[in-house]
């Protein structure tokens, strides 16, 4: 069941693609820039399969706004589902965890996708 909420997710995650910030730093070559895709829709994949399995987290952004997701567990969510990610990700979770720009960037980002999510 898991994996068809994950499929439904990403699915809106191609739609957002278009407005979603570069929250990772891209290789300067083409195949380094297709390992850097893969990895990153990997790691997002990772990070919204987590927070699906949160009921709190989906609760409160089920029926709250962003601002107010943002001021309960939502903010932690993310930061332990990056956290939790495997260590073929830490280059990654370095740049968020060490820039609180990308890291709000990229929790408004899993905000909009998991709030358009209505199992």
């Amino acid at each position: 069941m898991s994996h068809y909420h994950l499929s439904k997710i990403l699915q809106q995650d191609n739609q957002l693609k278009e407005d979603a910030p570069d929250y990772q730093l891209e290789p300067s070559t083409d195949i380094g820039t297709a390992k850097a895709k893969d990895k990153k829709e990997e790691s997002l994949s990772h990070i919204l399969d987590k927070l699906t399995e949160n009921e709190a987290v989906m609760s409160q952004i089920a029926n709250n706004t962003r601002e107010q997701a943002m001021l309960g567990d939502f903010p932690q969510a993310i930061d332990d589902a990056i956290l939790g990610s495997n260590e073929a990700h830490q280059e990654q979770m370095m740049q968020l965890l060490s820039d609180p720009t990308k890291t709000q960037q990229f929790a408004r980002v899993i905000f909009d996708m998991l709030s358009g999510y209505r199992g």
